[in-house]
């Protein structure tokens, strides 16, 4: 018999026939990836167990153990299993290749001739690829804990695996710990528990069984409707969990108050198998955001009492936690910080999926993601010598001034009025900063003000055959309109959340990190948001556009983005949907509970928010949209980028 232990985020599914009655279903049938299937008759005490990677099913004749790995789906069947299954189960296929997992490496045996091994990071970086046949293994001890996605032959077929690596021993109980158990209900209900003892069936051999009890570690049972139920998914892993309990306030149930106030906190985080766990420790918390602090569900930041590495992101003090409230697929923000990763965007954000409590109450699934600014988890520059900028309407830093584009001047209290940019200096802290460089803090804002200026008034100056590289990092520019294009941010025209950043007055100004994709891709409102429209197309009224369209015509930039679009479209976008599948399979569950927590608000007329209830509906609109809108840059002459 085969046994795999290995964490795989592979999903065991149940789908349950809606237009059968209840109490109608006499059998088990496991689908097997090789395309072979097990039917198996429902009895009294008959038990379905995950344990050690393995489904088990228990009955009077025997245990039924297959590996899930070799699992495609488990469902329902309204006419009695066969005893021929019985026969041969303990038998593996003696041509298929065989995957295990240990400590410190991965196990491949009896690989066809002309193999291919590829393992990829969850964002879709290769670690290792190789030919290979036969038996073949490689060492996993010097790669960082987390979710990789293995591809290689078994026979004729490509099998592809998400798995889990980390340098301590995977074990049985080690495996039991993490394992969750999903319930997809076609009653807007969900179901989610963690360590599953076992799985029970209620009815008789004769009627037929109805309903599945579910017994957790605990002993505390769940008995559910099977007509209610869409699928089952049993997954050894999830994702982390943050629990925030404040010292201050800890009757509330959410942040009140102003954005800026700050609370005591303890935070722990249970990495659920994908990452290490954080230990309780002391934190301040507060809310973050502009627009979305003001939505139902809160996004917040944390700052930690020293730089930590927190899910695989490099050490930091200080972290965000996006709620992405209007974000029915949950994915636009992962999937533009994707491609930013993708072209190697210095000091692009990482984002992680999370559950998130609140003073004990479950708020949902978050992104877990870098904190922007200057920093080692973020801007990684001297603050004593280079600066970060915001081009941002929403104008609330203490520092700034608006660059009107037709005088070419700075002016102090233009911020939007026609044709002017709303420029900010968003790290660092000039009162902090200036005095060890012998000035004063006004004195150091207008050297950079007057730097920034130049700047801008060579890219509305400069004739399109010119050339800005005096000025400006041509790659990046190219590389962050890219992610804007692709995902039509239409905030850029106001503009909104567009950024810059400067190592020094001596050098040029690199475009980036990018940030904040709310208003984007689907989305703009409501969802719908046409894929064949510009970035921007505000014909002058809004200086973001006036400045885009001015910066983008240089001939420079264009041929330069025309090649990186094309490359982009040949091999990154394969890449990108993979990404976005593998990534679809891990949130799902937790998406499905976030709909259940948040359901669509229609309360707001300037933004109608659908839930992420309907996730699979929600992800196959965001994949067709994105189809479409790489179609349309193709065609269009100025690459979708402006009118």
């Amino acid at each position: 018999m085969k046994k795999i232990v290995i964490p795989l985020l592979l999903g065991l599914f149940a789908t349950i026939p809606h237009h059968l009655p209840a109490a109608s279903y006499k059998s088990i049938i496991v689908n097997q990836s090789d395309g072979s299937e097990m039917k198996v008759t429902i009895e009294d005490d008959m038990k379905t167990a995950v344990a050690e990677g393995n489904l088990v099913i228990t009955c009077t004749k025997g245990d039924i153990v297959l590996p899930v790995i070799d699992i495609k789906n488990w469902t329902f069947s309204t006419s009695a299993g066969s005893d021929d299954v019985w026969t041969g189960i303990e038998s593996p296929t003696a041509s298929g290749t065989n995957c295990i997992l240990n400590s410190d490496r991965i196990i491949l045996s009896n690989l066809p001739e002309g193999s291919t091994v590829t393992l990829c990071s969850i964002d879709g970086r290769i670690v290792k690829s190789s030919r290979a046949e036969g038996d073949y293994e490689f060492s996993i001890s010097e790669l960082p804990k987390g979710i990789y996605v293995l591809t290689y032959n078994s026979g004729c077929k490509m099998k592809k695996i998400l798995l889990l690596t980390a340098a301590v021993l995977i074990s049985g109980s080690a495996m039991a710990q993490h394992e969750h158990f999903h319930v997809f209900r076609n009653d807007n209900q969900f179901n989610t528990f963690n360590n599953v003892q076992e799985i029970t069936y209620q009815g008789s051999p004769s009627s037929g069984y109805n309903k599945m009890q579910v017994t957790d570690a605990k002993g505390n049972a769940t008995i559910i409707d099977i007509e209610a139920i869409d699928s089952v998914v049993v997954r050894p892993i999830g994702i982390p969990e943050f629990h925030v309990n404040l010292t201050d306030y800890p009757e509330w149930t959410e942040l009140i108050g102003s954005k800026s106030d700050e609370h005591p906190a303890i935070l722990r985080m249970d990495g659920n198998g994908m990452y290490d766990d954080l230990p309780e420790q002391e934190v301040i918390f507060r809310g973050r955001g502009n627009s979305t602090w003001n939505m139902k569900k809160k996004p917040y930041r944390f700052k930690m009492n020293k730089k930590t590495a927190v899910c695989g992101m490099k050490k930091a003090k200080s972290f965000a936690l996006i709620a992405n409230y209007i974000d029915c697929s949950l994915m636009r923000n992962t999937v533009a910080l994707w491609l930013a990763n993708y072209l190697e965007m210095p000091f692009a954000n990482h984002c992680v999926p999370v559950k998130v409590y609140f003073n004990g109450i479950c708020k949902g699934q978050y992104m877990l993601t870098e904190k922007t600014g200057i920093g080692s988890g973020s801007v990684d520059i001297d603050e004593e010598k280079g600066m970060l900028f915001e081009i941002d309407s929403n104008y609330d830093e203490d520092y700034r001034f608006a660059y009107n584009l037709y005088s070419h001047t700075a002016i102090q209290n233009g911020n939007n009025s026609q044709g002017t940019l709303p420029v900010m200096i968003a790290d660092p802290d000039l009162t902090e900063i200036a005095p060890a460089l012998g000035l004063t803090a006004d004195e150091y804002f207008n050297t950079w003000k007057n730097d920034f200026s130049a700047m801008l008034t060579a890219v509305m100056t400069t004739p399109s055959t010119g050339s800005l590289k005096e000025y400006i990092d041509i790659e990046s520019v190219v590389n962050f309109f890219m992610v804007n294009s692709l995902s039509s941010n239409h905030e850029m025209e106001h503009p909104k959340s567009f950024k810059l950043y400067k190592d020094s007055l001596d050098g040029v100004y690199k475009f980036g990190p990018v940030w904040d994709f709310d208003w984007a891709f689907t989305f703009d409102g409501r969802e719908g948001a046409p894929a064949n429209t510009p970035m921007v197309d505000n014909n002058g009224d809004c200086g973001g556009y006036t400045f885009i369209k001015a910066l983008l015509s240089n001939e420079e930039i264009r041929t330069l983005y025309q090649q990186k679009w094309n490359a982009f479209v040949k091999d990154g976008y394969p890449e990108l949907k993979a990404y976005m599948e593998e990534y679809a399979t891990l949130i799902e569950p937790s998406a499905k509970e976030n709909g259940v927590l948040w359901p669509a608000d229609y309360s707001v007329d300037w933004r109608l928010s659908e839930s992420s209830f309907d996730f699979r509906e929600n992800f196959d609109k965001l994949k067709a949209w994105i189809q479409q809108r790489i179609n349309y840059c193709n065609e269009d002459p100025n690459f979708g980028l402006y009118r």
